[in-house]
């Protein structure tokens, strides 16, 4: 067995060993860096637009008089979209009135300043999924001017804007 451990054999042997343990340093060795990067995505400008049906009862109004409000508020199924809803509220545009006689100058002399929203209708806060409805109830529209005379309302029909949010 001395002959297979010779000098020269052990001295190559180690060699070799040193050279692959070299070797094997540089094959681990890495270097560090950093990186960034970015991209973008456009986000919807609105929310998609809801439906909401209008129920009054209590009517016909006279001066002083209510009638009560309520309703459903939809997220039609083309909205890919779930929609949040909190409230129901009064549009900017409370009333409209028309009538037989000049809808356009309202020249019966009714106002839509002579109607009220007196209490806003409830609605359960929630996220409506595409499709789906909530109800809202518990407004009072009230015809408020009691002061004047409403002559120029009789027959009028009255719409009230409400908008979901």
């Amino acid at each position: 067995m001395k002959k297979h451990l010779s000098k020269k054999r052990v001295v190559l042997a180690a060699i070799v060993t040193v050279a692959l343990a070299i070797a094997s340093g540089v094959a681990y060795a890495y270097w560090t860096s950093t990186s960034n990067g970015q991209g973008t995505v456009a986000v919807a400008a609105d929310a998609p637009a809801l439906a909401v049906s209008v129920n009054l009862t209590g009517g016909p109004l006279v001066p002083g008089g209510t009638a009560s409000v309520s309703g459903t508020v939809s997220n039609p199924v083309a909205n890919t979209t779930d929609v949040h809803v909190q409230q129901i509220a009064g549009a900017t545009t409370l009333v409209t009135t028309t009538n037989a006689y000049d809808a356009i100058t309202n020249s019966t002399g009714c106002k839509a300043s002579d109607f009220v929203l007196t209490t806003a209708p409830a609605v359960t806060a929630q996220i409506l999924n595409p499709g789906d409805s909530a109800t809202f109830s518990g407004g009072v529209l009230t015809m408020n001017n009691t002061a004047d005379n409403q002559d120029g309302c009789k027959g009028v029909t009255v719409t009230l804007h409400l908008v979901a949010s």
